[in-house]
């Protein structure tokens, strides 16, 4: 029986702004001890961290676009 292009079964391709990438860091020792004594996984928990950052980070320059008025995000 011949497998339609359109039934193909299986997951559906991730869009490309969902896909992950591999990326090797070098992290000092101590970081890395420390990473390890957490919960979850190392690629879990850097993640996190560095979309916590970029959070934290796009709202900051949000809000020095509004001039010194705008209360800044805490």
């Amino acid at each position: 029986m011949p497998v339609s292009e359109k039934h193909k079964g299986g997951r559906p391709p991730a869009p490309p702004n969902l896909k992950r990438v591999n990326v090797p860091v070098r992290l000092p020792r101590e970081l890395v001890d420390w990473i390890d004594a957490q919960e979850g996984t190392r690629s879990a928990l850097i993640e996190e961290a560095v979309l916590l950052l970029q959070r934290k980070r796009a709202r900051a320059s949000a809000a020095s676009a509004f001039g010194p008025s705008f209360p800044a995000p805490a």
